[in-house]
């Protein structure tokens, strides 16, 4: 999972096998460990509506069932848009990775 952080934009990029567990179990979490022992924790499930809620160092993130199940991954994703308490939007980008795996080259094939 990876996870980019922008003013009032998160993005959330899952592999292709991560996109399936999701699909099957309904829920992903990764956390990740920094230097001072503190712990951001991510975790991602499927529910009836949207969600983002970020609190003491724990990012819940909620999509819609019916959206994620319907999504064909492509280049663009879903954006899901949260009012701010000041009027403006934070833009949640949810995708998941397309790219095609490498071709080896033809060193490493033997050729």
């Amino acid at each position: 999972m990876k996870l980019r952080l922008e003013t009032n934009k998160t993005s959330i990029r899952l592999s292709k096998s991560e996109f399936e567990q999701l699909l099957n179990i309904g829920n992903l979490l990764c956390s990740t460990e920094f230097p001072n022992g503190e712990t951001l924790s991510i975790n991602v499930t499927l529910g009836q509506e949207k969600g983002l809620v970020y609190n003491h160092n724990h990012l819940d993130i909620e999509l819609p069932i019916h959206q994620i199940k319907e999504h064909k991954p492509n280049k663009a994703g879903i954006s899901f848009y949260f009012q701010l308490d000041n009027e403006a939007n934070h833009q949640l980008i949810f995708e998941v990775d397309i790219k095609k795996p490498r071709l080896e080259s033809s060193h490493s094939l033997g050729l």
